[in-house]
């Protein structure tokens, strides 16, 4: 038994002998109600005679009681049994009918043997109907020497003989083809038994997968809503964030300005006092206060301009700009920036710098930032304003002596209320953090850039990059907002527009 076979747990014997079952079970009613038949006619054809009934019947009986044999044996599940006593009464039959007087009967009956040892192969084996055939011989030769006391061998009987022998021959060749049938037949209900039991691991994992699948879409459809109301409470959030320091900035320059106001009158115009100036220690106290107060107010539009540009009402006028005046009026600020310093101001740009697409205010803005945090952390040396550009972009360096970035803050110090701690001159460097936010945000709304070169202790070079008029027209030529007033959203609400 292969491994097929084993799996099933059949195999072509078992087959076999179940189709040999059902085929002694037909052949055992056939031969009741064949016997019955014969019974009947025997009753018809003998009329009166009853001297010849007997002849008839007794064989007829032999078929009854192998036939009602059969089926007790079969229900008891001996099959071996049962088919034995199913041929050896027919056997029995064919040499009783072979005793018949009745002399039609007699020669008639050996021909019944070859249909025997047919059978015998069809629901035994071949070997069975070679032991039949032997014995059907036996039944030829020996049932007319118990009779009549000697052996007679007539051309019929012999006919009967050389047809029991075709018989079995055929029936050795039938028994073979039928097991080769049956192993067929096995291997086929085997292999579509397999592919059944395939295709019903197919259909199971495919409902598997496929209840996996919805589960992962009600989870995402879920995420995705928790998602959205994470994201419009968040831009609510940031937007009223931006809202509330815009109000707040307001509301606190207010009375700054008053502060600072009357702090610079009293230092600077004693007119307005009858021309009575400070004691000088209360001047000093008051020069601290105008001085924190500008300060101050440094933090506060630092702050103003962040809201601004978060709550997306931040105004840029994107034009032609000519850069050449920007940096001469920077420069001159720089000079006040720098006066006590043993610094030297470097300006470094071409007679031939083409145009930019920018906002002009907001560049000069960025530049002071720059301009701004290289005075703050540099003390001596020099500071470098200079501009180079190429086919599409200008870009503009700030670059300081200072004491530099090192590069793992590169990041951080645009980032929001980021600082790094530098000092200089033993003292510590404070603002708010906000400058190169602000900076790197107003460049990143004009498309531009702004990225930072430094080493700890080796200075630092701030540049941004910008378009150049001429090459934003040209990669932009469709209709285009030059030249006007344009409100920046905030970088959210671009996303998703």
């Amino acid at each position: 038994m292969d491994m097929a076979e084993e799996s099933t747990g059949i195999s072509a014997v078992s087959i076999v002998r179940d189709m040999r079952t059902d085929q002694l079970n037909i052949l055992w009613i056939v031969t009741l109600v064949g016997a019955g038949i014969i019974a009947w006619l025997s009753l018809l054809l003998v009329g009166e005679d009853m001297s010849q009934l007997g002849s008839i019947l007794k064989p007829t009986l032999v078929l009854v009681i192998g036939s009602l044999a059969t089926r007790g044996l079969l229900k008891r599940d001996l099959y071996q049994l049962s088919a034995w006593a199913f041929l050896l009464s027919h056997v029995l039959s064919v040499a009783l009918f072979m005793a018949s007087p009745i002399e039609v009967v007699a020669d008639t009956a050996p021909f019944m043997f070859p249909m025997l040892i047919s059978l015998a192969g069809l629901i035994l084996t071949p070997v069975a109907s070679v032991i039949l055939f032997a014995i059907s011989v036996l039944a030829i030769v020996a049932t007319p020497w118990l009779l009549q006391g000697e052996l007679l061998i007539t051309p019929l009987r012999m006919g009967a003989i050389t047809l029991s022998l075709v018989g079995t021959v055929l029936a050795v060749l039938t028994a073979g083809e039928l097991y080769s049938v049956a192993a067929w037949s096995l291997v086929g209900y085997t292999k579509a038994r397999e592919r059944a039991e395939e295709l019903r691991q197919s259909r199971e994992a495919l409902k598997r997968s496929l209840k996996v699948q919805e589960e992962l879409n009600r989870r995402l459809r879920e995420t995705n809503e928790e998602l959205k109301i994470a994201r419009a409470a968040a831009d609510e959030a940031n937007r009223l964030k931006g809202q509330f320091l815009a109000n707040m900035s307001h509301e606190l320059r207010t009375p700054l300005n008053v502060i600072m106001g009357f702090s610079e009158t009293i230092l600077n115009y004693p007119e307005m006092y009858d021309g009575v100036r400070l004691p000088e220690p209360y001047y000093q106290d008051m020069q601290q206060i105008f001085n924190s107060g500008q300060h101050l107010l440094h933090l506060i539009n630092d702050i103003l301009d962040l809201s601004r540009v978060e709550a997306g009402k931040l105004d840029l006028r994107l034009e032609e700009v000519d850069l050449k005046p920007i940096f001469e009026g920077t420069m001159s600020i720089l000079i006040g920036l720098t006066k006590d310093k043993p610094i030297e101001l470097i300006k470094d740009w071409p007679d031939d710098l083409p145009t930019v697409y920018a906002d002009a205010v907001r560049i000069r803005q960025v530049i002071i930032n720059l301009f701004s945090n290289a005075a703050k952390f540099t003390q001596e040396g020099h500071i470098a304003l200079r501009a180079r550009y190429d086919d599409k972009h200008v870009v503009v360096s700030v670059e300081d002596t200072g004491i530099g970035i090192a590069p793992e803050h590169h990041e951080a110090i645009f980032e929001e209320f980021r600082q790094v701690a530098r000092y200089t001159g033993g003292q510590r460097n404070v603002g708010s953090g906000l400058g190169l936010t602000i900076s790197k945000r107003l460049i990143d709304l004009q498309e531009g850039r702004i990225w930072v070169e430094s080493e700890l202790g080796k200075g630092a070079t701030f540049h941004f990059e910008l378009w150049r008029y001429d090459a934003w027209v040209a990669e932009h030529p469709e209709p285009q907002e030059h030249d006007k007033l344009r409100q920046v959203a905030p970088e959210h609400q671009r996303e998703q527009t």
